[in-house]
């Protein structure tokens, strides 16, 4: 992968942390997301592909997003851009000082 030009990465995305509240019962429950940072970053062509699992065909959309290295940056994060969270389902860090986000659009459905 090579490295982008700051003037690709002309989009703005927020990035939001997963918090942990308790659960007054000695555990922890999702809390709120908190605001890690807003960045900017190039946002990938969508990619689209089908294939089989379990013998039915699936099919799925995934969006590839690069950033600036960012502290604190996970799986767990997720990332808002023009009003749609995605969830991070894997981060590269093969080109020094990026990391590339390979996302999927979290659907609420009902």
């Amino acid at each position: 992968m090579k490295t982008t030009r700051v003037g690709e990465r002309n989009k703005r995305i927020q990035v939001y942390k997963a918090s942990k509240v308790p659960d007054g019962q000695g555990g922890y429950r999702k809390g709120k997301p908190a605001l890690l940072a807003t960045v900017w970053a190039y946002v990938h062509t969508t990619k689209f592909w089908a294939g089989n699992a379990g013998g039915g065909p699936i099919s799925g959309i995934t969006q590839g997003i690069t950033i600036k290295t960012l502290e604190g940056l996970d799986e767990s994060c997720t990332v808002t851009y023009k009003n749609q969270t995605y969830e991070i389902l894997n981060l590269d860090y093969s080109v020094d000082g990026e990391v590339t986000m390979t996302c999927k659009a979290v659907v609420h459905r009902g």
